[in-house]
């Protein structure tokens, strides 16, 4: 437990529910509580054996008061132990409410400690159960001081039929004032360390929102209800103040994009769609949204992740035609090197045929194809160069070209491969 380091911790363990409120949601209320009600019924046995016997009036109606306390808050101690904060709650405060209800009005009306005591029960049900069960504790207290003020400015002052002696009057003060203060000071306790920690909740909310890379926005409806700093300079703003609470479906997207956002919202879809935003300056970009639906404060709302992809399109355009030159580079170099194997080739044909025109007589029935061999020799030369020049190995000179004398040399392969009706 917490309270080992304290004085006395063993005692304080049992007295504060020991390891049976371990890991409890409302574990430290339910051991102030339990701590409470502990000390409570120690003063309920010293009341019920020592006081009341020794010094009140009427012992048996004062017995008869403690032992229902006794009994009440016993109860209160077992339903806590099991878990039921709340029925240990109303079960004790109803029943202490009722009897010091009944102590007043039989110990001289409003004027009594029993009355003072019956604010205590207001102050619990403030503390462990909520608003509303305190107000009807109150307003229960306000009926029987009203009751009880007007009997008594009627000239019919409640008869005391339990006169409290001096000791049992300074032991109700101070049980009501040690009780009292102490719920005052464990719920200011409780309700500070709760604010305390939505507050660190909320600043470390803030700050990962604000720190993150992506633009967050909690709308209901299309209107923002919250929003990070990212999501403001996404689109042009310098605060999320600008933004909050206004329609970002017709301030922040385009007519297209609104209609499928809200066909998206209507239908409650989750996941990616792309959008085309606007910013401040009325400038469209193009961004990626993600979202889905949560429970904002209590109502049904949608966060959305809001990502401007504008530099990664130019980013994505660059490394495409960064590989298309790569690609278009490497195409180059096979065929640079295709071309100077070729080139190897046809300078052994083209000599060799150059050779064998020489040896051929003219007229001989071989001097045709031989010309035929060179003139393919040379083309291919000429195609070669060609495929140098683009492959960038080959120096690019310009020179006239006559296009009729070149479709007239190509005649016979361009009929072949383009056929009779298009040559």
């Amino acid at each position: 437990m917490a309270h080992f380091d304290r004085p006395f911790p063993r005692v304080r363990a049992a007295l504060s529910g020991g390891y049976r409120l371990d890991g409890r949601e409302d574990e430290l209320t339910a051991r102030r509580f339990h701590l409470f009600l502990s000390g409570f019924l120690c003063w309920l046995v010293l009341m019920v054996c020592v006081v009341i016997p020794g010094f009140a009036a009427r012992k048996a109606v004062g017995e008869s008061l403690g032992l229902v306390l006794t009994v009440a808050t016993t109860g209160a101690l077992v339903l806590l132990r099991r878990g039921h904060t709340r029925r240990a709650a109303f079960l004790f405060l109803g029943v202490f409410w009722c009897v010091m209800a009944i102590v007043a009005v039989l110990s001289g009306g409003i004027h009594s400690g029993g009355t003072y005591m019956t604010l205590f029960a207001i102050v619990g049900a403030a503390w462990l159960i909520d608003f509303p069960a305190a107000m009807r504790f109150g307003i229960a207290t306000l009926l029987l001081t009203s009751t009880e003020a007007g009997l008594e400015l009627a000239g019919h002052p409640p008869p005391v039929y339990f006169p409290v002696t001096p000791v049992a009057f300074w032991a109700l003060s101070v049980a009501y004032i040690g009780l009292t203060l102490g719920a005052l000071a464990a719920l200011l306790e409780t309700e500070r360390r709760q604010v305390a920690a939505l507050r660190e909740s909320e600043n470390r909310f803030h700050s990962l929102s604000d720190s993150a890379f992506e633009g967050i926005v909690i709308h209901e409806g299309g209107v923002i209800l919250d929003c990070n700093q990212r999501f403001a300079l996404v689109f042009g703003y310098g605060r999320p103040d600008e933004l909050i609470g206004r329609n970002g479906l017709e301030l922040l997207l385009t007519a297209e994009s609104r209609a499928r956002i809200a066909e998206r919202i209507a239908h409650q879809d989750t996941g990616v769609v792309e959008v085309t935003g606007v910013r401040k300056d009325g400038s469209p970009f193009p961004a990626e949204v993600e979202s889905r639906p949560i429970k904002y404060r209590g109502r049904d709302a949608r966060v959305a992740a809001i990502d401007d992809v504008s530099e990664r399109r130019e980013k994505r355009a660059l490394e495409a035609q960064l590989r298309r030159a790569q690609q278009m580079e490497s195409i180059g170099r096979l065929t640079g090197g295709i071309a100077h194997d070729f080139n190897n080739l046809l300078t052994v044909i083209n000599g060799y045929g150059e050779l064998l025109l020489r040896r051929i007589r003219p007229g001989d029935a071989l001097e045709q194809p031989a010309k035929a061999i060179c003139g393919a020799g040379q083309r291919a030369a000429e195609l070669t160069k060609r495929l140098l020049m683009m492959s960038g190995t080959h120096t690019v000179q310009a020179r006239p070209l006559n296009v009729n004398a070149l479709l007239a040399e190509n005649h016979d392969l361009h009929q072949r491969l383009l056929g009779e009706a298009i040559v």
